[in-house]
């Protein structure tokens, strides 16, 4: 596995081909087999960025992805007693607004929430379509116009980040999104009986 770190503006990785082109087809077709509705994309009356795609993943599947997960554990040195790996796939909301302001999901501040010390996106799609603007855009502060690069949205890449007060991200799609954007993310964390967690997250081993 190639992780590549970056330094600017802040340290992330990526991994080009996280998943394998069969892999990511495989599970860009059972996200767009999900029955969803459009009153799934509210939360309190308010509508949400992300929407989870509640798949059955195939078990040679999961284990290959969790196999992949623990590699990269093993290369950030952050294994802790108590943690684990949670994960499964989202839909994003097509239309322009609202859009996913700079934010940092900063570990010390959402940690009580569930939220995890490592961050994964894996973005999924097909290759004969391009993917202008789709990626997660990278800011210096949690001003837009502190924008300073995009993680561009190639099927199968992953983007790896370890959570701080100076993490900001975000997304800003220049015009509505004309197919699926879905995603699969991970998260290495704790609490176990967070109603945060979704159950799909507790399968395996760990769970």
């Amino acid at each position: 596995m190639n992780i590549i770190k970056h330094t600017g503006p802040w340290v992330h990785y990526t991994v080009p081909n996280f998943l394998s082109s069969d892999q990511v087809n495989q599970l860009f077709k059972l996200c767009e087999d999900f029955n969803w509705t459009d009153d799934m994309w509210f939360l309190n009356g308010d509508i949400q960025n992300q929407m989870p795609v509640r798949i059955n993943m195939p078990d040679n599947l999961h284990d290959a992805v969790q196999e992949k997960l623990d590699y990269i554990l093993e290369y950030l040195k952050m294994e802790t007693p108590g943690f684990f790996w949670g994960f499964s796939t989202t839909k994003s909301y097509p239309k322009v607004e609202p859009k996913l302001t700079p934010h940092s999901d900063n570990f010390k501040e959402l940690r009580k929430y569930g939220a995890g010390k490592i961050k994964m996106l894996v973005y999924l799609g097909d290759n004969s379509i391009p993917y202008p603007d789709w990626g997660t855009k990278l800011y210096a502060t949690d001003l837009e116009e502190s924008f300073v690069k995009e993680i561009e949205y190639v099927p199968g890449t992953a983007f790896i980040f370890v959570p701080t007060e100076k993490t900001y991200h975000g997304t800003d799609f220049v015009k509505e999104l004309k197919a699926n954007r879905f995603m699969l993310g991970a998260e290495y964390m704790e609490d176990r009986d967070s109603h945060h967690i979704l159950p799909e997250w507790r399968k395996g081993p760990n769970g």
